[in-house]
């Protein structure tokens, strides 16, 4: 039990490294690209990019 919450802890700490570095690499960049979402909130390619690059790697060392 302990391992495996030591294991999501990880896997938690490494996701906000990833969504990190993909916010920092973007904000480096020029293009900023704002998108309505279904709710009709606004959101940046940066963001879905970010979320994106968490969720894969959640998946990949969580797999359902």
């Amino acid at each position: 039990m302990i391992e495996s919450v030591t294991n999501l802890v990880e896997t938690a700490k490494d996701a906000v490294r990833v969504h990190s570095e993909a916010i920092k690499t973007a904000f480096l960049s020029r293009d900023h690209a704002v998108t309505n979402k279904a709710d009709r909130t606004l959101v940046t390619a940066t963001d879905t990019d970010a979320e994106r690059a968490m969720r894969t790697l959640i998946s990949q060392r969580h797999p359902t």
